[in-house]
């Protein structure tokens, strides 16, 4: 969250798009953090976007973050000075490590992402990178063992200063790059 709000000038409009929002938890902290910013939430469930649109009205920020449901940027025109994305990345040969209370929690089109659980990032990078500003930022959340992987397929996309943020436990959590 605090490297997206680096990101974003303090004070001047940008254009920030949440992809795979959920609950909306980002896309709500970054508009109530920068008030001159257009955020958007996006996400492929319907279910996952009313959920998110009731915690905006919960927030006071139904005004603030506009919605749209679709595949990765289904439903928002245009190009973004700050794309975020949790997308799933949870490979299917690890649905055995996790947590059940997880599994019993999340949707499944949540979690998972194919078999090596990079089917949707691999979608979304080249993507994400067509919808920037040139200068613009993405950030996107992976599985802490996807992140020389992820790297690559920013790099190959075009990115530039690519590089990793770690989790409070050293590991790999976020791939960021500039269009």
């Amino acid at each position: 969250m605090e490297a997206a709000l680096a990101r974003l000038p303090e004070g001047e409009p940008a254009r920030v798009v949440d992809v795979g929002t959920g609950t909306g938890a980002i896309a709500l902290c970054l508009a109530s953090e920068r008030a001159e910013a257009e955020v958007w939430a996006t996400d492929v469930s319907e279910d996952a976007l009313a959920l998110a649109r009731e915690n905006a009205e919960a927030n006071g920020l139904s005004e603030r973050v506009s919605f749209a449901q679709g595949d990765l940027f289904g439903g928002v025109a245009g190009v973004f000075d700050v794309i975020v994305s949790n997308p799933p990345y949870v490979a299917e040969t690890e649905r055995e490590e996790m947590d059940a209370d997880v599994l019993d929690w999340e949707p499944e089109l949540a979690l998972f992402a194919g078999e090596d659980g990079l089917s949707v990032i691999s979608r979304l990078v080249p993507e994400a990178k067509s919808r920037l500003k040139p200068g613009g930022s993405f950030l996107c959340e992976i599985g802490y063992r996807q992140g020389p992987e992820v790297v690559e397929i920013f790099k190959a996309n075009g990115f530039t200063d690519v590089g990793i943020i770690k989790d409070l436990g050293s590991r790999d959590r976020v791939v960021h790059g500039t269009a």
